[in-house]
């Protein structure tokens, strides 16, 4: 017990003769008394070799319920994507279906997953370099070949109607090489160079899969005059196509192999593939609708001129429906046969 002189502690005597003001006291009259024996925790200081752990502390809620504050959860580091490995004939070879100029048509799970495979070939830079010339350039190397015996190794041919379609197949998966390098290129330039052009940026390729030299080859190749007003050309020319297919990612020739599995017997002519491939066939699977005004134009354009058809007495037989076909669309452009697919020729 600290004796006290006249009501007052030594201490409040001491800074009483001082003329200290005494420190106010902002602890509440309600707050419990402070014992002085208890050892603060959080006064602790602690020293080298002699660490004291903090708790944390407890909040009261207005139930009256304790409660400690919630731990922040781990961020954890996002693992960035690498590069996609071929799923294609990992369990060996693989058994397709091809239609008669050596297209792929069944089963659609596998068409997908070799359409992908292909992709992935066409992207090695090694074997396909990005500032090649032209294709020439890369068939010449002997780098298509060597492709070639790739996917050779990857397919069943015990199938002997598939192995008479061995030199169809091979046409087919060239071109899909071709087009799926010429994509590879314009998906990096989309990506990689477009948001950066004037900007030493664009020397950088994002995906770290591009050879470091190719790119910076090619990025040259794209910086010249030349090239600059060949590109805003492809830009006007695309901007003005108004047909948009509806097929999703099936091709041509699935499209037309489910069509004839659903109508055997039947052949398929140009005027009703092009009502699949540019019509809705939600509301009636049997009749597409035309999906936007350009479509809606070539359909009118192919009734009226079946009426007239059959106002004149003629009978309109799938040969007719063809005819029709190339008098509304005009002629076929690029070595290519619309509707068909890549590989048609």
């Amino acid at each position: 017990m600290i004796p006290q002189i006249g009501g007052l502690s030594d201490d409040e005597e001491f800074m009483s003769m001082m003329n200290i003001p005494a420190a106010r006291n902002t602890r509440l009259e309600s707050s419990p008394p402070v014992n002085v024996n208890d050892t603060v925790r959080s006064s602790t200081i602690p020293t080298v070799g002699n660490e004291v752990s903090i708790e944390p502390a407890i909040n009261v809620n207005d139930s009256g319920a304790n409660s400690r504050p919630s731990k922040k959860r781990k961020q954890k580091t996002r693992k960035t994507r690498g590069k996609n490995k071929p799923k294609f004939a990992l369990e060996g070879r693989e058994k397709l279906q091809f239609n008669a100029i050596g297209q792929p048509v069944g089963p659609s799970q596998k068409v997908a997953e070799f359409g992908r495979f292909i992709g992935q070939l066409a992207s090695e830079c090694s074997n396909f370099p990005l500032n090649a010339e032209n294709w020439a350039e890369i068939c010449k190397a002997g780098k298509v070949d060597e492709a070639w015996q790739t996917v050779q190794d990857a397919l069943d041919w015990s199938d002997p109607e598939t192995l008479k379609l061995v030199a169809d197949i091979k046409d087919v998966v060239v071109d899909k090489l071709h087009e799926r390098w010429r994509s590879f290129k314009y998906k990096m330039k989309k990506k990689w160079y477009k948001p950066f052009m004037g900007m030493e940026r664009r020397f950088i390729c994002g995906n770290k899969h591009v050879h470091v030299g190719q790119w910076r080859a090619l990025v040259s190749t794209w910086d010249e005059t030349k090239n600059q007003e060949v590109a805003e050309t492809n830009v006007t020319n695309r901007q003005q196509l108004k047909l948009h297919q509806t097929t999703g990612t099936k091709t041509y020739a699935q499209m037309r192999y489910q069509w004839e599995c659903e109508h055997p017997g039947e052949v398929l002519d140009r005027v009703t593939f092009f009502g699949i491939v540019y019509g809705s066939r939600q509301k009636d699977p049997s009749k597409p609708q035309p999906n936007n005004e350009e479509a809606q134009k070539k359909f009118d354009e192919f009734e009226e001129l079946e009426n007239n058809i059959r106002i004149e007495g003629r009978e309109v037989t799938h040969e007719v429906r063809n005819e029709l076909f190339h008098k509304v669309m005009g002629p076929e452009k690029r070595n290519r046969v619309r509707g068909y697919g890549i590989g048609a020729k």
